[in-house]
């Protein structure tokens, strides 16, 4: 949550929450009013009403389309990583780039 909050994720994601819902797990709980979340039980709560189950559900299922999406092009791109223009050819890996740390890297 921190790294999307501080890249504008967050911000860019409420701007258009209208035209592109957005889902998340619950790493995202904090920006329920913005991004789709999951229902999660409340303390001394036994169990989610049938309707809050039903919605997890759907959730699940829809952002387990764009996760195998994901995967996809992840393969995709792994396997072009020596073309010149594939993303990988920075010679920086994926997690460098895409970092929210803000210690210095060795390398490119």
């Amino acid at each position: 949550m921190t790294c999307a909050r501080r890249h504008g994720t967050v911000t860019a994601l409420a701007a258009v929450r209208e035209d592109l819902p957005s889902l998340a797990d619950l790493g995202y709980e904090g920006a329920a009013d913005i991004i789709h979340v999951p229902i999660k039980k409340k303390a001394g709560q036994h169990k989610l009403s049938d309707d809050q189950h039903t919605y997890n559900k759907l959730l699940r299922g829809l952002r387990g389309v764009g996760e195998r999406a994901n995967a996809l092009l992840t393969v995709t791109f792994k396997a072009c990583a020596g073309s010149v223009s594939a993303p990988g050819a920075s010679g920086r890996s994926p997690k460098q780039r895409w970092s929210c740390s803000t210690a210095k890297t060795t390398g490119p």
